[in-house]
């Protein structure tokens, strides 16, 4: 796929810059320290073990809750510092860093729907996705804090671009 670079045009305007929220990784940080806690609890209680399965097992447990830990902070600073969502007056930019394939711009006068939604993680910590679609894509972008207004946002410049366009 190839496409032209935008992102450095100047007659681009910025209306809102969103990025991934840390709140978005807080389930998995707490499944993170109930399977941490979990890991030690049954080490505690496996005392009656002969000398070697203990060294064994101590070992691990450490190492296991090291490995969660080391997962979830190295997926959230990945998400939180890669992730970007750009609205400008003319193209929604989205960047899911360089592990992932770039993502064209998508033009707002080529949007035909806005949508919001996130589940029960939305209504507990306000984080969600949303997911703008054109005749030939749809591109769904995660871990917005307030969904709905970044939506309302890409509706109103979706709106304005097209007047625009129409004016010309």
């Amino acid at each position: 796929m190839h496409f032209t670079d935008h992102t450095s045009d100047p007659s681009l305007r910025d209306l809102a810059w969103v990025g991934y929220h840390p709140r978005a990784l807080l389930p998995a940080v707490g499944i993170g320290a109930i399977v941490t806690a979990l890991l030690h609890w049954a080490r505690w209680t496996l005392e009656d073990v002969s000398a070697l399965a203990e060294s064994i097992s101590e070992l691990t447990v450490y190492i296991l809750s090291w490995v969660i830990w080391v997962v979830i902070v190295t997926v959230l600073l990945y998400r939180c510092v890669t992730y970007t969502y750009r609205l400008t007056d003319r193209a929604l930019l989205v960047d899911f860093g360089f592990v992932h394939r770039p993502v064209a711009p998508v033009p707002l006068t080529e949007v035909v729907g806005v949508a919001s939604g996130g589940g029960r993680l939305r209504s507990w910590f306000g984080i969600g996705w949303v997911e703008v679609r054109t005749a030939q894509r749809t591109v769904r972008m995660t871990g917005i804090h307030k969904p709905e207004l970044f939506a309302e946002q890409i509706r109103v410049a979706r709106a304005a671009a097209r007047q625009r366009a129409a004016a010309t």
